[in-house]
Formats: C-alpha cells, structure tokens, sequence
C-alpha cells in the first residue's frame, strides 16, 4: 500500500490491533490516532517512507506493542512523552530524537577527531557541509540516519570514542584492519539494532563489555587480533541471533563460558590464540549449527566433553596445543560433516578410537604429541577423502596398517616417534606422498622398492629405526621432487645405487650411523662428489673412507655441511609442525569482496 496513514483512521474507537508494517506508506503519523481509546497494538514497522516524529497525542492511547522500526520516524524531545515510550511493554524502534540529523553529524566529526581524521586513507567530504551519506564510508537509511559506518583499512589511529553509541540507527560498525587503541567502549552496547560489529585486526586494549550483549539482533562479532584482556562475559550467550563470533588472538583468560552454548544459530566459534583455562564446557555440544570449533593455543585442561560428538554440522574442529587429557571420545565417530580434527599438541591418553575410520568427510587427522597407545586402527584405511595423516610422538605400537595404502588421496604421512614394528608396508607406494615421515620407532626389514613410485615425494625420514640390507635403487625414480632424505641410524649396508644420482632436488642428505661392519656409503668420483656438492647438509660416510670419524660425529663429510639440521627433528619436518601450513584453517571473512558481500547481505 502507498500514500498516507488516513486520519480517520482515529474514528475506530473500539479497534484494538492496528498493523500496517511492511508497506509503502509515506508522509507523517496523523495525531488522530491518538483518538482511538482502545488501541493496544500499533505496528508502522519497514515502512521506509514515514517521516517526521510520533504524535504526542498518541500518549493517549493504551498501548502495549508499539512498533516503527525501518521507518523515518523520530521522537518528539518531550520528557513526558518519552516515559509513556519507554513504559510500553513491546517496543521496537528507532528510539531517535527528530534533532537526530545534527546529532549525529556531530557524533561522526568527534569520531573524526578522535580517530586521526586527517591522515585517513580516505576521508571524502568528512567535516564538509554535504549529506552524510555522501561521507567516506557512511551510509544512510531514506530518512537520512546513519545505519552503515565502514571504514576498514583506512589508517584510523586513536581511541574510539563512547559518543559511537548515540548512532541509535547503526546496523553496520566496521572499523577492521586499523590502528585503533584503547578499550571497546561500553556504548557501543546502546546501538539495539546493530547486526555486524568488526573492530578485528586493530590495538585495541582491556576488556570486552558485557554490554554486547545487550544486542540482541547482532548476527556477526569480530574482535580477534587485538590484545583485549580479561575474561569472555557469559552475557555473549544472550545474542540469540549470532551467527559469527571470534575472539581469537587475543590475551584473554579466565574460562569458557557456557552460557555460550545458548547460541542456537552459531556457524563459526574462534577462541584461540587467548590464556584461556578450565575445561571446554559441554553445553557447547547444543550448537547445532557450529560448523567451525577453534579453541587452540590455549591452555584448556581437563577432558574432551562427549557432546561435541553431537555437533553434525561440525566440519573443523581444532583443539590442539592446550592440556587436554583422557580419552578421545568414540563419540566423534559420529560427525559425519568433520573435514579437519586437529588434536594434537595435548596430553590425550588411551587409543585411537576405531570409530574415526567412519569418518567419511575427513580430509586432516592430526594427533600428534599426545600419549597415545595401542596400534593404529586399520578403520583408518576407509577415510578415502584424507589427504593429511599426522599421528606422530605417541606411544603407538604394532605395525603400520596396510590398508593406509589405500586412502589414495593422502599425500601427507606420519606416523614418526611411535614404538612400531615391523616392516614398512609396500602398498605405501600406491599413494601421491608429498611427506612421508617413519623415523624414531623400531621399524624392521629393508626399505620397500615401491617407494620409488611416490613421484611426488619431497620429504623422506626413515632415520632412528632398525632397517637393514641395501638400499632400493628405484628410490631414484622419484627424481628432483625429492628434497629431503634422512637414513641415518638404521643398519642398512653396501654403497649407494648409480640410480641416486637422478635425485638431483636434494638439499639434505644423511646417511650416518648404519651398518657397523659394512655401512651404507656414497661411492667415491667426481661425479659423485658433484652430486653431493649440489646439496646444503649431507652426513655420512663415502665408501672408501679409511680415516676416523671427524669431530662432530660425521663420516668422512664434514660437520659444516650439517646446516641447522639435528637428529631429533631434521629441519623440513619442523617447520611443518611449527607452521602447519600443510592444514591452513579457513578464516570465515575470505577475501575483501566476500566481506562485503556478506555484510550488506
């Protein structure tokens, strides 16, 4: 419907319900509506069209529900008239005073000043006499209210001022990628209808106000990379509508709330990189639209709740580097949405639950540096969509699983610092391994020919084992992907095959410490003594070498040629673990263009 309220609508003395939200209405709220003494339910909500304040007559009226938000309507400046407002049990509006224009423009010059306005990237007709929709980086509803304040990335320096929270209309607050220092403040809590709060990626300092969650249409909250402090208000479990939260990268401490678990409509939870402590709560197990759980890098203790076996729509679920002890529950079994289960860095106990080879969606399995026992499940061979497997520095044992030769999308393998045995499984040789780490365990026999056909292959580490017998010549079939090789520590014999010259990528080399009475050696030659040129660490004996060991343990290959490498961790894999960049967690705002989309969405 268009045109104006008709003011004999004010003759209907007996109506009590009047709904005309949603409509195309336009032009002022006629006083005569104040005439209607029975009228307890008036409803002028999205009618973007309607102006000019709400008639001071309508006071007269016995309201209980008033509604007249997505409208230009304002407040009239009446003390009296605003009690009988705020004394109407259902209200959703505006709230604004009809002076609000220059209200407002005066709140954006003192956030101007506040900010450092002047070294702004961009800071378009800012201060000027022009609307203030024509400003930089604000947008304004029909009746000319600010409801979009975006200034990312723009260079704004400076505390934020509390001034903010008189933007009564604000729907949009985006000041991410900035300099800003200083705390939240507590204002910002008085904005009732913002939807998006983005301060990520800024200096911002002390703690998050409980007063966030008085906002209770807020649908996405981003407060990660600054150095907020203190603990995460259980008044956050009161924005019923979030959809997006993340606190990570911050110097939070103090515990989980579970009031938390109250977010029904939460798709992405981010609380890593904090001081958080205590246990995770189970209530967190109620979100059945989580889809993305990050509590690493934290110092979380206690036991894995069960309930988080609940979340189906779960699809990463990172836990690693805290202090989490106790089982993993067989219940994960169960979330057949689970793309990445990172759990390493912990102090998990007992086995591997078998339940996890059910687990047809998962692409990473991290469990690394736990304490794990037991062998490993050979259920894990069905998760035929995996292509990162760390199950490395447990307490494993048993032999490795021939059916892992089957998941053939895996091109990441390590099973490394376990107490395995037997011998390395040929059908490895079926996968597009780009890493494939054995070492530290007591792995026997020789190594398989097939791991010549990994072509793939970039990182090898078979060291700190008891294989034997000669080398393969078909691991020269891998040719310049391989990067890395370690032998060392093994009883392997006889000298290296001329195929291994066709391993021209390498950059480490190590072979010490095999065979007491006939070990594995390079043959002497230019072209051998070429080969080994090529590369930036190599240790190990050449074949002729008669002389003693030279001091640092190398054989015949000078201890200057070791690099930064160690025995314990050779260089390549450590960066893995440190980095792990092999997994990369997605961070829901994607580039800029989906930002914004998703924003103005």
């Amino acid at each position: 419907m268009t045109g104006p309220i008709p003011p004999e609508l004010g003759n209907l003395d007996s109506l009590t319900h009047l709904w005309l939200s949603h409509n195309s209405l336009s032009g002022g709220v006629p006083g005569e509506l104040g005439n209607m003494g029975s009228l307890t339910k008036l409803l002028l909500g999205g009618n973007g069209e309607l102006t000019g304040p709400l008639p001071a007559h309508l006071a007269n009226t016995p309201l209980e529900m008033l509604g007249y938000n997505d409208t230009g309507l304002c407040v009239p400046d009446d003390p009296d008239f605003r009690a009988w407002l705020d004394s109407i049990p259902v209200h959703q509006g505006t709230g604004i005073d009809c002076s609000g224009g220059d209200i407002e423009r005066s709140i954006l010059e003192a956030f101007y000043r506040a900010t450092g306005g002047p070294e702004w990237t961009d800071a378009t007709n800012w201060l000027s006499g022009e609307d203030l929709g024509d400003w930089h980086g604000v947008d304004v509803d029909t009746a000319g209210r600010v409801v979009e304040l975006g200034l990312a990335n723009n260079n704004l320096a400076g505390e934020l001022p509390p001034e903010l929270g008189g933007l009564d209309s604000l729907v949009v607050l985006d000041l991410s990628d900035n300099s800003l220092t200083g705390e939240i403040p507590s204002e910002l809590g008085d904005i009732r209808n913002l939807t998006h709060l983005h301060l990520y990626t800024n200096e911002l300092t002390g703690s998050i106000p409980s007063e966030l969650g008085d906002l209770e249409y807020l649908t996405s909250l981003y407060l990660d990379y600054n150095r907020l402090t203190g603990s995460i208000p259980a008044e956050l479990g009161n924005n019923g509508n979030l959809t997006w939260l993340d606190l990570g990268n911050n110097e939070l401490t103090g515990s989980i709330p579970g009031e938390l678990g109250n977010l029904e409509y939460l798709t992405w939870l981010g609380l890593y990189y904090n001081g958080l402590t205590g246990s995770i709560p189970s209530e967190l197990g109620n979100l059945d639209s989580l889809q993305f759980l990050y509590l690493y890098n934290n110092s979380l203790t206690g036991s894995i709740p069960s309930e988080l076996g609940n979340l189906d729509s779960l699809r990463y679920l990172a836990l690693f580097d805290n202090e989490l002890t106790g089982s993993i529950p067989t219940e994960f079994g169960g979330l057949g949405s689970l793309m990445y289960l990172y759990l390493d860095e912990n102090e998990l106990t007992g086995s591997i639950p078998t339940e996890l080879g059910d687990l047809g969606s998962l692409r990473g399995l991290d469990l690394d540096a736990n304490r794990l026992t037991g062998s490993i499940p050979t259920e894990l061979g069905n998760l035929d969509s995996l292509i990162f497997l760390a199950l490395g520095a447990n307490e494993l044992t048993g032999p490795i699983p021939t059916e892992l030769g089957d998941i053939d999308s895996l091109n990441w393998l390590g099973l490394y610092n376990n107490e395995l045995t037997g011998s390395i499984p040929t059908e490895l040789g079926n996968l597009g391994l780009e890493l494939l780490g054995l070492y530290d365990n007591d792995l026997t026999g020789s190594i398989p020919s097939e791991l010549g056909n990994l072509g793939s292959l970039t990182w090898l580490g078979l060291y700190d084992n008891d294989l034997s017998g000669s080398v393969p010549p078909e691991l020269g079939d891998i040719g310049s992907s391989l990067q890395h090789l370690y032998l060392h520590g093994n009883e392997l014999s006889d000298s290296i095959p001329e195929e291994w010259m066709d391993l021209d990528g390498l950059s480490a080399f190590w072979w010490l410490d095999n065979d007491e009475d006939d070990p594995l050696c390079v043959p002497e030659g230019d072209d051998w003594d070429d080969w080994l040129d090529g590369m930036e660490s190599t240790d190990g004996p050449r074949c002729s070498a008669a002389a003693p060991p030279p001091p640092g343990g190398g054989f015949g290959v000078g201890s200057d040629r070791r690099g930064s490498a160690d025995h314990e961790m050779p260089r390549g894999i450590r960066a893995k673990k440190v980095t792990k960049q092999d997994r990369r967690l997605p961070d829901p705002r994607g580039d800029p263009a989906t930002v914004r989309a998703r924003r103005r969405g």
